[in-house]
């Protein structure tokens, strides 16, 4: 089974991709916080959370990715990465 017959399988042959708005608010009228307010801000800190996650990752991968023209790896360690938390 290829991978657009499973979406399709799973997905009953129907793509819903919601988009933030949509899910910002559903999780801000069903979150168990107090004010709607409060729910939104929680949505809005997880969003970016995840955002800086994968911008992080993907900037790791591609330092790694970063080699000299005869293959060896560019030392790259000294480069902050300013989508990873700092400790």
């Amino acid at each position: 089974m290829g991978a657009d017959e499973k979406h399709d399988a799973t997905y009953h042959g129907v793509s819903h991709n919601p988009d933030t708005y949509l899910v910002r608010t559903v999780y801000a009228g069903a979150s168990p916080v107090p004010s709607y307010e409060d729910r939104e801000t929680a949505f809005n800190c997880w969003l970016e959370t995840v955002r800086a996650e994968a911008k992080a990752e993907a900037w790791g991968e591609c330092a790694r990715s970063i080699v000299y023209e005869d293959g060896t790896p560019v030392e790259i360690a000294s480069i902050t990465n300013p989508y990873k938390e700092q400790s």
